[in-house]
């Protein structure tokens, strides 16, 4: 029973999946191959950062107003709890 286990143990239970795994190793690791799916991806890449490069500044500079008027308000609290009459 136990060398039946151990045999079950190193065959692949999808050997069609290992075949496509190596497959696809072995395709992409030629640089013929790389080439072409760097040349597929690449307008689209450049596409979707020139769109959402003025998404991202936003996000930057909101982010930065935040963090800003965070430590306002925490600046005028603890103001306010130590007395000062200033504000």
């Amino acid at each position: 029973m136990s060398s039946s286990s151990s045999s079950s143990s190193s065959t692949v239970p999808f050997p069609l999946f290992a075949q496509l795994q190596l497959s696809f190793k072995e395709m992409f690791q030629k640089q013929e191959t790389k080439a072409l799916l760097h040349a597929m991806t690449n307008p689209v890449a450049e596409f979707l950062y020139n769109e959402m490069y003025v998404y991202l500044w936003i996000l930057c500079i909101y982010n930065i107003l935040l963090f800003l008027c965070v430590l306002l308000i925490l600046i005028l609290l603890l103001r306010n709890l130590r007395g000062d009459p200033r504000f």
